[in-house]
């Protein structure tokens, strides 16, 4: 009975706590393409064009990378979290 409830409790706290993890790297991601577009304008005011060069491409992928990390180290910290709550309260 213990561990149903404590499995029940795991997977409630994860659902609370992974979604606004998830919900801070999309609002990165969506910086991250602002800037892009901001770069981009800035670039065809200034005569030139950013879609002809690998700048584009090298953005996204350091951008998507970053992003990736920063989700990732929530992950972790939610992983982390989860396991010292296991480690207050054992299953018998």
């Amino acid at each position: 009975m213990k561990q149903v409830l404590w499995v029940s409790l795991t997977v409630a706290l994860g659902a609370m706590t992974v979604t606004p993890a998830w919900a801070d790297c999309a609002a990165e991601q969506q910086n991250a393409m602002a800037m892009l577009a901001e770069a981009k304008q800035k670039t065809v005011v200034e005569g030139g064009s950013i879609e002809r060069g690998p700048f584009e491409k090298k953005f996204k992928q350091v951008i998507n990378r970053m992003v990736a990390q920063q989700c990732l180290n929530e992950i972790m910290q939610l992983n982390q979290y989860v396991m010292a709550e296991q480690q207050k309260y054992p299953a018998r």
